[in-house]
């Protein structure tokens, strides 16, 4: 039975990248509620820290597509 390639690719090595995301996220979450109470100058880096958590697992699954050879450019 096949596996669809992006089960097959967070299995091989999408577990630093998951956890990476969760991590890089979390702390963005928690610097944008801090700013809030805390000090306002932490709301950039917040929003940089939360961005950084959601590139991580899209350019995986970009990288994930285009290395299973499944575009439909035919890169793979």
């Amino acid at each position: 039975m096949k596996h669809h390639w992006l089960r097959e690719a967070v299995a091989y090595g999408g577990t630093p990248i998951l956890f990476y995301g969760t991590l890089y996220g979390t702390l963005g979450l928690l610097f944008l509620a801090g700013s809030r109470f805390l000090d306002p100058n932490m709301a950039p880096v917040g929003a940089i820290l939360l961005a950084t958590g959601l590139v991580f697992p899209t350019i995986f699954v970009i990288v994930a597509y285009f290395q299973r050879g499944l575009s439909p450019r035919g890169l793979g």
